[in-house]
C-alpha cells in the first residue's frame, strides 16, 4: 500500500522475505513524523556530568584497501576496520557541588593512573604511560541517541578509549562566551545497539 504517495521497492521487500539482506527499508513516513534533532542525545563519561556535554561525534570508520594491478586494470581489496577518533566538547561550570571542576577531571585522568609529570620523576609512585593505564583513566564512555520521549533509541559504546587530544578554549577580555573543554578520544572500536521496533535493547549496562 502506498505511504504518503511512495510504494517500498518490490525487489528490496522479497528479498526482505527471503531474509537476504537484513536492512530494512526506509519509507517516506520516517522523514516526516520520526525524523531526529542532533541535540536529542546523551554522552557519559566517568566523573563528568551528562549536562556538561555540548557536542559528540558519533564514531565512524573506514576501510583501508590495498590496490592490486591486474592485466591494466586497478583492483582494490579490503585491508582493515578503522576507527575514526571522535572529538567531544564539554562546558566549564565552577560550581562548590561539583567534586572539582571539567579540566580538574580531566587533568586526573591523566596524572592519577597514566603519567607522572617530570618533575615528580624520582617518586615512588611513578605511574608509565601505557595503554592499559590511559583505557582505565578514561573509563566508560557511551555515547546514547535519544527519542523524542527520552528514551535511548540507539546507543555506541567506546572500547579501549583513551583520551589523545584535551584542549581548553582560549579566554577573552573582550568575550561572555561559555568556556569549553574539546578532547579527542581513540578507541580500538566502537559497538551499536539499536532499539529496533520491540522497543528492547537500545542501550547498555553501565556498572557504577
Amino acid at each position: 500500500m502506498p505511504i504518503f504517495g511512495f510504494e517500498p521497492p518490490s525487489i528490496v521487500s522479497r528479498l526482505l522475505k527471503r531474509k537476504e539482506i537484513k536492512q530494512a527499508p526506509l519509507f517516506s513516513r520516517d522523514m516526516f513524523m520520526d525524523a531526529q534533532q542532533e541535540h536529542r542525545f546523551l554522552l557519559r563519561l566517568d566523573g563528568i556530568p551528562a549536562a556538561f556535554m555540548t557536542s559528540a561525534d558519533r564514531p565512524s570508520y573506514k576501510i583501508d584497501v590495498q590496490e592490486e594491478v591486474l592485466l591494466g586494470h586497478t583492483l582494490r581489496f579490503p585491508k582493515s576496520v578503522v576507527w575514526n577518533p571522535v572529538k567531544v566538547t564539554m562546558h566549564e561550570i565552577y560550581t562548590p557541588a561539583a567534586f572539582g571542576s571539567v579540566m580538574s577531571n580531566m587533568m586526573s585522568k591523566l596524572f592519577d593512573i597514566g603519567y607522572t609529570q617530570p618533575h615528580n620523576a624520582e617518586s615512588t609512585e611513578e605511574r608509565f604511560l601505557s595503554k592499559e593505564n590511559l583505557t582505565l583513566a578514561a573509563g566508560v564512555v557511551i555515547i546514547e541517541s535519544l527519542s523524542e520521549d527520552g528514551s535511548v533509541h540507539e546507543s555506541w559504546k567506546l572500547h579501549n578509549p583513551m583520551f589523545t587530544d584535551v584542549t581548553p578554549s582560549a579566554l577573552k577580555y573582550d568575550g561572555d562566551a561559555l568556556t569549553t573543554i574539546s578532547a579527542t578520544i581513540t578507541y580500538d572500536w566502537a559497538e551499536f545497539l539499536y532499539k529496533g521496533v520491540s522497543g528492547q535493547g537500545g542501550s547498555f549496562t553501565i556498572n557504577l
